[in-house]
């Protein structure tokens, strides 16, 4: 800054010296803006040496730091938010199946008292007919005792199947599928064909994964056999090459109209815990899951499962 004003001291000397026609006062001015310019060469040099670059240097370390600090601070509160929110949604997903699983015991002990207690006490009350019935009834109530045991079996069986979650291990997910769409096709009398696209091996998704599906397709097809009043209701299992579980299940029954988490839950209170299961369970694998459906057009119901290892 000293050699600035000495600049500017020394241009007005000189402007006082061409008035004055002073040649020795303009030489001598004229040396001191020399002087004031090779000092400020010489700041300018010292400024931009190694000095100065290892203060630059040292600023932008620090900085960087700053940043990374700042990021990894970002980050791992987004992980723990995202794990609090998960431990959070598990909580309530184990609260929830606990109830459910007490209604589930309320409805399996209310149908073995509907179904197959009814069906023993008749077969108790037609084989003790036997003893007293004429020579010619007696094959007749014999038949009955016959198909009615075997119609007993079949029942107690369905009821095993349902409860016990099958073998993903050494079946994967869709041959389990398959198996359970035969079943229903056999028993409703509904078609039900799957379609599975993409090498979906046993080892590709977890049992925990293979089971929640499982238990959606289960509940969809559960809820058409009831409701629908189908006649066709297609699978359709897809792994695409960006990771993506898709499951579809479809029907061409009459439709209704689609509720929303929300009122899901309000069914939930009702005791009709169909549709809320399905959102609980795709809740749980992180998928998103939509039901599309309108009065007389069917229904799709469309589950995403994001994040599969191939």
């Amino acid at each position: 800054m000293r050699s600035l004003d000495n600049i500017g001291e020394a241009l007005k000397s000189i402007e006082t010296a061409l008035q004055n026609n002073d040649p020795e006062a303009l030489i001598a001015n004229t040396l001191e803006i020399d002087k004031a310019v090779d000092t400020l060469q010489r700041v300018d040099t010292e400024l931009t040496g190694p000095g100065q670059l290892t203060i630059f240097l040292l600023f932008v370390f620090f900085s960087l730091l700053i940043m990374i600090f700042v990021l990894v601070t970002a980050t791992l509160k987004s992980k723990l938010d995202k794990e609090k929110k998960g431990h959070e949604r598990s909580v309530a997903f184990s609260r929830e199946t606990v109830i459910a699983q007490e209604q589930e015991r309320e409805r399996i002990a209310m149908e073995l008292h509907d179904s197959v207690a009814q069906d023993l006490l008749r077969l108790s009350l037609q084989t003790e007919m036997i003893e007293t019935a004429a020579p010619e009834d007696r094959s007749r109530l014999f038949a009955e005792v016959t198909g009615g045991h075997r119609e007993l079996i079949r029942q107690i069986r369905n009821i095993c199947e349902d409860l016990i979650p099958p073998d993903f291990h050494r079946r994967g997910l869709p041959e389990t599928l398959q198996n359970l769409c035969r079943k229903f096709e056999q028993r409703t009398g509904i078609e039900c064909p799957v379609s599975v696209h993409g090498n979906i091996q046993p080892e590709t998704l977890d049992s925990e994964t293979q089971y929640h599906c499982f238990r959606i397709v289960q509940e969809c097809l559960a809820n058409i056999e009831k409701h629908a009043q189908a006649t066709e209701a297609p699978v359709l299992v897809r792994l695409t090459d960006t990771g993506e579980l898709l499951l579809f299940v479809s029907d061409d029954g009459k439709g209704f109209s689609p509720p929303d988490k929300d009122t899901c839950y309000e069914l939930r209170e009702q005791g009709h815990l169909g549709l809320w299961n399905i959102f609980e369970r795709a809740a749980f694998l992180h998928a998103s899951l939509t039901i599309d459906s309108e009065a007389g057009e069917g229904t799709t119901i469309t589950l995403k499962i994001p994040g599969i290892q191939t």
